[in-house]
């Protein structure tokens, strides 16, 4: 517990590496965000925070751009983990 972690991505794909992102986008990737011909860039930042043992609260944000649209997604995710 009161342990924590900081993290960054930076992503430049083409539409050929993306089948799902993890992100899950407007949509989908490939769908009506236009992603899925010129691919996408941006990047992703978050944090972990330990709340308990084996209790881990989690929270990401995205901000991605198509490479060949002016098509811009921001999306803020979080999560609460339980392990055993």
């Amino acid at each position: 517990a009161n342990s924590w972690g900081f993290y960054g991505s930076y992503y430049d794909q083409s539409a050929a590496t993306i089948i799902d992102h993890t992100s899950e986008l407007y949509g989908d990737v490939k769908g009506e965000a236009g992603y899925f011909e010129g691919g996408i860039k941006g990047y992703e930042v978050g944090a972990d925070y330990a709340l308990a043992k084996n209790v881990i609260a989690a929270v990401t944000y995205y901000d991605f751009e198509a490479k060949d649209t002016s098509y811009d997604n921001n999306m803020l995710w979080s999560r609460l983990y339980f392990t055993f």
